[in-house]
Order: structure tokens, then C-alpha cells, then sequence
């Protein structure tokens, strides 16, 4: 009797143990996709700033002389 408690304490350690890696692991993934996803957006912001200064400069080149 004795042992089947050890045995299925010792399954349910072995169960938690596994969710808990799994759970770990999905975490993991968020995270780095919440990290490139902001990583990108900063980048998509960076060539939004970089195109509307190119237009503006082209803008004032290729504008009317006064």
C-alpha cells in the first residue's frame, strides 16, 4: 500500500515536472515572439521615418523655384 502511494505520488511529480516544462517552454515563445514582434515594429517605425524625411527632402528638390 505503501509503495503504491510512493508510485503515484512519484507519477504525479513526473506529471507536474512535464506541464510545468511544457508551460516553461510556451512562455519562452510568447515572449520571444512579443520581443520580435516589437523589434520589427521599431524597425517598421525607423523606414516609416527614414521614407517620409526621403519624400519631404525630394519634395523641396523637386519643388517650384521661387
Amino acid at each position: 500500500m505503501e509503495s503504491q502511494a510512493k508510485s503515484s505520488a512519484s507519477k504525479t511529480n513526473l506529471w507536474h515536472f512535464f506541464y510545468l516544462k511544457k508551460f516553461k517552454k510556451a512562455l519562452k515563445i510568447f515572449f520571444d515572439t512579443e520581443i520580435y514582434c516589437l523589434e520589427f515594429q521599431s524597425k517598421l517605425s525607423a523606414q516609416e521615418n527614414e521614407t517620409n524625411i526621403l519624400n519631404e527632402v525630394d519634395g523641396k528638390l523637386t519643388g517650384p523655384c521661387h
